[in-house]
């Protein structure tokens, strides 16, 4: 049986969203782990720990916005990065995409959407 791939959320809605992905059996394939908001000393220490295969990183967070954490993670990683967003998030923020992540994902999503964008993902980086 294959390794499953790692996929870090990186939210302030974690348990929403935990309980949303856990609740498919379509995710029984990955490794999913959680990071609320936090500083980036340990969102480091969590990335090198789980080594994950792609980062999803929520874009609109009370305290740090997700282009600074995704800058954070490509100070020091390759992994792929997602930007979790919603309709409502700010044009400066969305043009902060193009230079920390690789792709985007706008709340509400559908579950089949996330996972063929995440194979999709998985593909193109070789994993």
């Amino acid at each position: 049986m294959a390794e499953k791939r790692k996929i870090l959320i990186v939210s302030n809605q974690g348990e929403e969203l935990q309980k949303l992905l856990f609740e498919s059996l379509e995710f029984r394939e990955y490794n999913l782990f959680f990071a609320g908001e936090t500083d980036m000393l340990n969102l480091t220490k969590k990335i090198e720990e789980r080594d994950p295969d792609l980062v999803i990183v929520d874009i609109m967070m009370p305290g740090m916005d997700g282009v600074s954490v995704s800058l954070g993670i490509r100070s020091y990683s390759k992994v792929p990065i997602w930007m979790l967003s919603t309709w409502g998030t700010k044009k400066k923020m969305v043009r902060g995409l193009d230079l920390t992540s690789e792709d985007s994902l706008t709340k509400p999503f559908s579950l089949d959407s996330l996972r063929v964008k995440i194979e999709q993902t998985f593909i193109r980086e070789g994993l």
